[in-house]
């Protein structure tokens, strides 16, 4: 995957596409992939409303959901090797402006 994404990063850059490129990678710390982007964002949540969203979307144990949550770097790591972070424990409605403050300043900083 690293390579795939190295490859298309360049790509890019040799096209001499101007835009903003978002690549939603789970674990992207815990596999130090994070060099191969310029900026990083951790979108996160409480562990208890990660817990429910696991179990709800597939359909894990509560143990099973614990301990893929416990498998992660820690939340406060994540969030302080971020570039960006947008807490996502509300509504996708209330997400959506958060996330767009962030992508007006990833556009601000090409």
């Amino acid at each position: 995957i690293a390579d795939e994404l190295r490859t298309r990063r360049e790509c890019l850059r040799r096209s001499g596409f101007g835009g903003v490129v978002i690549v939603d990678v789970p674990l992207l710390f815990e596999c130090g992939w994070q060099a191969l982007f310029d900026r990083t964002i951790v979108v996160y949540c409480a562990p208890e409303m990660q817990r429910l969203r696991l179990m709800r979307r597939s359909g894990l144990t509560r143990a099973q959901a614990d301990a893929r949550i416990a498998a992660q770097m820690p939340l406060q790591e994540k969030k302080a090797a971020a570039d960006f972070v947008i807490d996502n424990q509300d509504t996708p409605q209330k997400l959506r402006p958060a996330v767009a403050a962030v992508y007006a300043q990833l556009l601000a900083l090409r």
